[in-house]
């Protein structure tokens, strides 16, 4: 995969900072909610696998707040969305779910 390296260079500011992922979960939010609809399949996957990423590092607080934004979105992050609708917590995978 040719993002592999973007993966790979966030993890490793992911495990410098890791203070700093639920903000930048918001940031990377912010920019996907700004032009969604538009992305190719390859940009999706890139967002998906960052956004799934951060998702595995964030508070719970963090999670609900992505699954609300993301719940109505149609072409959603698809292993980001599964992986919010199979949050332990309710809170996070209802929106998801509904």
């Amino acid at each position: 995969m040719q993002y592999s390296n973007l993966v790979s260079d966030l993890e490793t500011a992911l495990a410098a900072r890791s203070a700093d992922a639920a903000g930048m979960l918001n940031q990377i939010t912010e920019l996907f909610l700004q032009h969604v609809g538009h992305y190719s399949a390859d940009q999706l996957d890139i967002y998906d696998e960052v956004l799934n990423e951060l998702v595995a590092r964030v508070e719970t607080a963090a999670r609900i707040k992505l699954a609300q934004c993301l719940a109505p979105v149609d072409c959603a992050p698809s292993k980001t969305a599964r992986s919010l609708a199979l949050d332990d917590t309710i809170e996070v995978a209802a929106p998801i779910l509904s």
